[in-house]
């Protein structure tokens, strides 16, 4: 009898700490201050875009001193200064990076593999939201009057006009993008419709006051924001689309907010009342992201498959990128454990028969 009473206090301690380490997988990670002034992108390989920037005494010369940007990339405590004076914007896993020359005041697309490049016509873009890993860049090219979505690469370029105002937020890795309509009779921010593309468009379901969509992973899972008619900050709410474009409702807290990233595992990272979150999946409640030792984050700017994420922060007085790992085995590696010693559990008990 006490060896079933010792058995199932063990059985209770493995589930206890199985639950808690589920619950709180979204939130133990290992923090790294990237050398970088500032950074813009994350690719899976955990590679980092943005740029160094170097102080110039010129003071004697000009009457003030100047800096200049290093457009740079930083890598498992590798850091490479790129050929151009600007920044890294976006980075894909094929080693492309889009990049802001600030020499020429033109758009590049880097090949960091070979040093090829491929410039960008100052015509096509205004606003670039996402690259992708078959180099296919989406974005937007507006006036003060109205904007087309862009879909740009090195042999094509396709542009999207519909309603007044029209852009891409976002494109996956199959060429399917995602993106906002703004209607002719109203233009401001509240009578967004969001669409998908694939060759043609999709309208996504909606309440009667639209809503914006801000990510798309490989699966065609979308993710966003709604807005329920009122005109204020508490009216957005966090939502996510299947592939068939119909709607869903985030576990939210009952706070507003959004979903702006998601990735080929269904994590998704928004905010919950102007704080960041992280939901395991579309169906899990969301957890916030808390300070983590010295560290304090404050913005979230990219997300990856690993589960990596890429913010802006403090870490004593000092602001800059910094890069979150999560430290957590994944909660597959917590089943088989309890699994194999409920076994033995079992294996102990039949052996006293």
């Amino acid at each position: 009898m006490k060896k079933v009473v010792f058995f199932s206090v063990i059985l209770v301690v493995i589930l206890s700490l199985l639950t808690t380490s589920i619950v709180s997988a979204a939130s133990n990670y290992k923090v790294v201050a990237i050398p970088l002034n500032s950074a813009f992108t994350l690719n899976n390989w955990g590679a980092v875009g943005g740029y160094i920037r170097t102080y110039v005494d010129s003071y004697e010369t000009l009457g003030y001193n100047t800096d200049f940007d290093t457009a740079s990339i930083w890598q498992n405590g590798n850091l490479i200064e790129l050929p151009f004076s600007g920044f890294v914007r976006r980075l894909n896993d094929a080693g492309m990076a889009e990049i802001y020359d600030d020499t020429n005041k033109v758009l590049v697309l880097y090949n960091t593999n070979d040093g090829s490049k491929v410039t960008i016509d100052k015509n096509i873009f205004t606003s670039i939201e996402k690259l992708n890993n078959i180099g296919q860049i989406v974005g937007s090219y507006a006036t003060d009057t109205s904007a087309k979505a862009v879909v740009w690469t090195p042999t094509y370029t396709m542009s999207l006009e519909v309603g007044n105002r029209c852009e891409f937020t976002g494109i996956n890795n199959l060429g399917h993008a995602i993106g906002d309509v703004v209607s002719v009779s109203a233009l401001n921010e509240w009578n967004k419709k969001p669409f998908l593309w694939k060759n043609e468009l999709f309208e996504l379901e909606v309440p009667t006051y639209g809503g914006t969509v801000s990510d798309i992973n490989d699966k065609d899972i979308m993710v966003g924001s709604c807005f329920d008619g009122q005109y204020n900050p508490t009216s957005w709410m966090p939502v996510w689309w299947d592939h068939n474009g119909s709607i869903r409702n985030l576990p939210n807290l009952g706070l507003p907010g959004e979903a702006v990233f998601i990735n080929n595992k269904d994590q998704i990272i928004g905010q919950l009342d102007r704080k960041w979150v992280i939901w395991d999946s579309w169906t899990a409640n969301p957890v916030f992201l808390k300070d983590i030792g010295d560290y304090r984050i404050d913005n979230v700017e990219d997300f990856n498959d690993v589960g990596m994420i890429l913010a802006l922060g403090w870490q004593n007085g000092h602001y800059g990128p910094l890069l979150l790992t999560p430290t957590v085995p994944e909660p597959g590696s917590f089943l088989a454990l309890a699994t194999g010693l409920i076994g033995l559990t079992g294996f102990g008990l039949r052996r006293r028969r």
